[in-house]
């Protein structure tokens, strides 16, 4: 299938190295923003159980979930790890 996990750690610290340059920090928002960016390009979003109190991952939820509901393209939200590894076992990642 093709499949490529996107890690929001790792575009954490593509942005930080991107405002280095220009001597800022990247606040809240940015990182945010930049997640949901790089989400809406994906197929589908695990949600790991640890991370539901994190208000950031929070709004990544809310949004994966509206777009579930929109139905404007197929988009899956996994909530167990045995679910993202029913997953994984069809995809290159």
């Amino acid at each position: 299938m093709g499949c490529e996990a996107v890690n929001p750690f790792d575009i954490s610290d593509e942005l930080r190295a991107k405002f280095k340059v220009s001597g800022g920090k990247p606040n809240f928002f940015d990182f945010i923003a930049e997640d949901l960016y790089e989400m809406l390009q994906c197929d589908g979003i695990l949600i790991d159980a640890g991370t539901r109190s994190s208000y950031g991952c929070s709004i990544e939820l809310a949004v994966a979930q509206a777009m579930v509901q929109s139905k404007s393209k197929t988009f899956h939200v996994y909530h167990t790890s045995e679910q993202w590894e029913e997953v994984k076992t069809k995809c290159i990642i």
